[in-house]
């Protein structure tokens, strides 16, 4: 009966601290998990890059043994020298503009962005680009990254020609990320120019003219 008492005495005394033991180790286990997990996104966004930089290594030795060449041949320097690429070229524009927005079609939107970024960077002199610049807001807008989204659609709104429709629908979108991040009066001021294309005569859709309608009674612009 003594040694019973000695052991559960011995028992109760060790408890806590096999107890706190425990849960340390499950918060180890915890840790090493959550570790884990970034880790491998790391490694995955590593793979990413590297595999863009094998494209771009590829485009600039190509390059390089084209000047080559040119120079063994005796070519002039002002021919050398127009041979030069003033931007590495990863791919022809239409592969790359296919690329993302098959990205886009499937919901890789990390993908497509990546695609649309080396699209307005290499090809932004293109028709394409204002529509590039537009579906990257277009991405930033769908994970709340209104700020971002917003530099993005001023550059579409800014090439974008009257005559298209999308420069309207662009400007009302620069006034949605405005409103999202509680710039009023600011958001007014770009209602107030899709106002302005459509009295010059603009195409502005009879749908984003109904929004900026009801934009304007929300967020009473005629107040600011």
């Amino acid at each position: 009966m003594k040694y019973v008492y000695i052991f559960g005495v011995l028992l109760l005394s060790v408890s806590p601290l096999i107890a706190e033991e425990v849960t340390e180790h499950a918060g180890v286990i915890e840790y090493i998990q959550e570790l884990t997990g970034k880790i491998d996104t790391l490694t995955k966004t590593i793979d990413e890059l590297q595999k863009r930089i094998a494209v771009l290594e590829t485009c600039h030795q190509s390059k390089t043994v084209e000047k080559k060449d040119l120079l063994d041949k005796g070519a002039p320097s002002a021919q050398i020298e127009k041979s030069k690429p003033k931007k590495l070229l990863p791919l022809s524009a239409d592969r790359l503009w296919s690329d993302a927005m098959g990205a886009l079609q499937q919901k890789q939107y990390e993908i497509a962005g990546q695609k649309l970024a080396d699209f307005v960077h290499f090809y932004g002199d293109t028709s394409r680009a204002a529509e590039g610049y537009y579906w990257l807001g277009e991405i930033q807008l769908l994970n709340k990254q209104y700020n971002q989204a917003q530099i993005y659609y001023a550059n579409a709104y800014k090439i974008f020609l009257e005559t298209d429709i999308r420069k309207a629908e662009t400007g009302l979108k620069i006034a949605d990320c405005y409103f999202a991040l509680n710039k009023l009066k600011e958001g007014c001021l770009f209602l107030k120019e899709v106002m302005k294309l459509q009295q010059k005569g603009a195409a502005v859709s009879t749908a984003t003219l109904q929004l900026v309608e009801q934009y304007w009674a929300k967020y009473k612009c005629a107040d600011l």
